[in-house]
């Protein structure tokens, strides 16, 4: 396995565009496919209430027995959700509900695992007020990814992206260095970040 500063430095250097004539074009790799790739961070979006936990649940399950997600065949793959919203009981219950649909146990769902964060600090990438000072990585991000390694998780869920976001999402160079943070993660594995999100307040009020 890699270092994280070793997955952070995998981007190439200088390519003469002239090097790749005649070769083939790689083709994109996806998690689900043309929905979630591989090695990036993806986004889900939406009001408080309508159900994006419930959704990457549900897509958790989808890859740990194999079935269809919103109606696409996903291949099996591991997981793992960091949820700062939901306790264990009420993940526990929604579950169970999945598991109907899905026609599947407990007992076959072992490529997931469950981290419920709820009151507790979870901010995994600190900015400092000095733009001159690196992020730093708290112990939650050191978590995640001695999780991600250990149990060769493929997805990581993350409920929600304000909770581990340290920084202002109205200063880009802080919200670019966070998403490289969560690049790497989905990196480790070959696998995918899938950040929850919440409609900015300008987002709210203008609709």
């Amino acid at each position: 396995s890699r270092s994280l500063q070793e997955v952070l430095a995998m981007e190439d250097g200088l390519i003469p565009a002239g090097s790749w004539d005649g070769a083939p074009v790689p083709e994109r790799r996806w998690l689900v496919p043309h929905l979630v790739p591989r090695g990036a961070v993806t986004m889900l979006s939406g009001d408080g209430g309508v159900g994006k936990s419930l959704l990457a649940m549900q897509l958790m399950t989808a890859g740990a027995v194999g079935g269809k997600w919103i109606g696409i065949g996903v291949p099996r793959f591991t997981s793992l959700g960091f949820f700062c919203e939901d306790d264990r009981n009420e993940l526990h219950r929604r579950q169970i509900g999945i598991n109907r649909h899905f026609g599947c146990g407990l007992e076959d769902l072992e490529a997931i695992t469950w981290l419920p964060r709820v009151f507790v600090e979870n901010v995994m990438v600190q900015f400092a007020k000095d733009s001159h000072t690196p992020p730093r990585l708290n112990k939650p991000y050191r978590d995640v990814e001695e999780l991600v390694r250990a149990h060769a998780i493929e997805l990581i869920v993350i409920d929600t992206v304000a909770d581990v976001f340290g920084g202002n999402e109205n200063f880009r160079t802080e919200v670019r260095a966070f998403i490289a943070h969560m690049r790497a993660l989905a990196r480790i594995n070959d696998g995918a970040v899938l950040l929850m999100a919440h409609p900015s307040v300008a987002g709210q009020q203008s609709g």
